[in-house]
């Protein structure tokens, strides 16, 4: 696989539409769906814990400069941890983007297209996201940047 770089401007564009996305429209509302009245002390805990995390995290992986948790689970455990870790990650992703993409096109199903079956949906969004992974990470992180720009 090749490895592709993008410059400085283009990552920080994704991070903001990363941001934006999970911070500012997902997270208030799973919080509010869950905790109702006790959202504040919902929040305090929740950030709480991901400080914690972020130190025990950032901690550990001090002792293993430039590597990442595939190169780790292989370091600490062999092939076997490796191979374990990988099957992990692969079917979380995996299930992340189908219960995401299910779930969005189930909601504009809903509200928009009453009618239409529910393949053409998942479809009209499947197809787009397979072309663009065979573009590669410039075209997405170009496309990144026109929606910042429409974002401000």
């Amino acid at each position: 696989m090749k490895a592709e770089r993008i410059g400085k401007f283009e990552a920080i564009a994704l991070m903001v539409i990363i941001i934006i996305n999970v911070v500012i429209l997902n997270i208030p509302n799973m919080i509010m769906l869950s905790a109702g009245p006790s959202a504040i002390i919902n929040i305090i805990y929740v950030s709480i814990l991901a400080i914690l995390f972020s130190i025990v995290i950032s901690k550990l992986f001090n002792r293993f400069t430039g590597k990442d948790i595939i190169d780790i689970s292989e370091y600490l455990g062999g092939k076997v941890l490796k191979t374990v870790v990988c099957i992990c990650f692969l079917m979380f992703f995996l299930l992340l983007a189908v219960v995401a993409v299910r779930y969005l096109s189930r909601s504009i199903k809903i509200i928009y297209f009453n009618n239409s079956p529910l393949l053409y949906l998942l479809l009209f969004f499947i197809v787009p996201a397979i072309i663009i992974n065979k573009l590669g990470l410039k075209a997405v992180s170009g496309v990144n940047i026109i929606f910042v720009f429409m974002l401000f």
